[in-house]
């Protein structure tokens, strides 16, 4: 007898819905793994009774649902492909994605096209036909054969084997041991920044249609580990220095990082020593010294043609009056041959000839306009004659001999990582 009324039916159903809702808060609480697959183009799941039975009744704990769900016919096919593994933790604030496991463990792996072509072996479209001929080998060691290691860095006194690279899609690591026809060794990977000390009297480009000297021209590109012609085609100056300008010039393998190092926004510092005409003298804590006077000016901000800028004044000093002469001969001595001395003169572009008093100014500025550290100094009084670059951001130029070039340094290698990964303030 049924003595409360209710449909026995109504009631095995509300107990069955209270046992769902008790499963389905268990796994929302406790989360359970649901391993999907995405050869390509096509998708399948592995999932448990329960974990089918919570998809059904829930949208949000659907698996991979960025998946397109094909048969299970398809997944065991003649067609089928080893795929790439992913595993989504649902229930819990926390989501685990494994990728299938790269042969170089967590480094970044790229297509093989990809890591030719920004190894300066040529452009992309030749590097495919290149892989496509199957003409390029790895060199990887047998431990890394036996663990998957696609990384082919290296092989540590292991014995390795000659390893075909499969086509231009195949994954590699930019740092890859490889051959051309297996014999030929690809150029390692260009570095992120180098270092050069320009000199005076060279352009900052690759090449000049007058004939002067450029930075394209120097040993620097044939010196470096890649060919003369893959390091000019992949590396850049970073910015300019003046023709009449000297000092420290980077030189980039990332456009990205250029494009950091040199936007305004991100005020990275460059400091110069500028040899101007005039008396700057430092006295201390003098407040009405001629120091102290342009220090202020220039935090201020200097107008110019160009706008209004400011810089930081660190340290001025004069130079010695029996020294003055010898400065100004030993510059108009080594001015370039296709100057034409009177036509300079008859312009007033060597008014500094007979001067008797010159300073030395070392400043900060964190732009970088066309002339604006001579134009700013010029227009507080004080023209420039001679200016060096000494640092731009962490990077020192130190004691780097003119027209040479080094490695950075791990700490400035750091540093210029992380510039890269700046955002532009708001």
């Amino acid at each position: 007898m049924n003595i409360t009324g209710r449909n026995p039916d109504n009631q095995f159903l509300s107990l069955f819905f209270i046992l769902f809702i008790i499963i389905l808060s268990a796994t929302s609480s406790f989360g359970f793994v649901v391993v999907s697959s995405n050869p390509r183009n096509n998708c399948y799941d592995h999932t448990s009774s329960i974990s089918m039975f919570t998809q059904f009744a829930s949208s949000s704990l659907m698996a991979t649902r960025h998946c397109r769900k094909v048969p299970f016919s398809a997944m065991v096919g003649s067609h089928y492909r080893s795929p790439t593994y992913s595993y989504h933790y649902y229930g819990t604030t926390t989501s685990l994605q494994m990728a299938k496991k790269s042969k170089s463990g967590d480094k970044a792996l790229f297509r093989a096209d990809r890591v030719l072509a920004n190894r300066g072996v040529g452009s992309r479209s030749e590097c495919f036909d290149l892989l496509k001929q199957k003409r390029v080998f790895q060199k990887i060691t047998i431990e890394q054969v036996n663990n998957n290691d696609n990384d082919g860095g290296g092989n540590n006194g292991s014995p390795f084997k000659m390893e075909r690279v499969k086509g231009p899609s195949e994954k590699l690591s930019m740092n890859a041991s490889l051959y051309i026809d297996g014999k030929n060794e690809v150029p390692k990977p260009l570095p992120l920044l180098r270092v050069y000390h320009k000199p005076k009297w060279v352009l900052s480009v690759m090449s000049d249609n007058k004939g002067r000297p450029t930075v394209g021209d120097l040993d620097f590109f044939s010196s470096s580990s890649s060919s003369s012609s893959s390091s000019k085609a992949k590396m850049h100056p970073v910015g300019r220095l003046d023709y009449d300008t000297s000092g420290l010039l980077l030189f980039s393998s990332n456009g990205k990082l250029t494009q950091q190092l040199l936007h305004p926004n991100h005020e990275i510092e460059k400091e110069y020593v500028a040899l101007v005409v005039g008396t700057v003298d430092d006295n201390g804590d003098n407040d009405d010294s001629a120091a102290e006077t342009l220090k202020q000016k220039l935090a201020q901000g200097v107008t110019t043609s160009m706008g209004a800028f400011p810089a930081d004044l660190l340290e001025a000093k004069s130079i010695p009056k029996e020294k003055v002469k010898d400065t100004i001969d030993d510059i108009l001595k080594h001015l370039p041959e296709e100057y034409d001395m009177d036509r300079l003169d008859e312009k007033g572009y060597l008014f500094f000839k007979d001067a008797t008093e010159l300073s030395e100014i070392r400043l900060v500025v964190r732009e970088g306009k066309h002339r604006m550290v001579r134009r700013i100094l010029a227009n507080s009084g004080f023209p420039v004659i001679g200016l060096k670059r000494e640092r731009l951001g962490d990077i020192w130029l130190g004691d780097l001999p003119s027209g040479e070039y080094r490695e950075l340094s791990e700490a400035e290698e750091k540093w210029a990582n992380k510039v890269g990964n700046l955002k532009s303030k708001e």
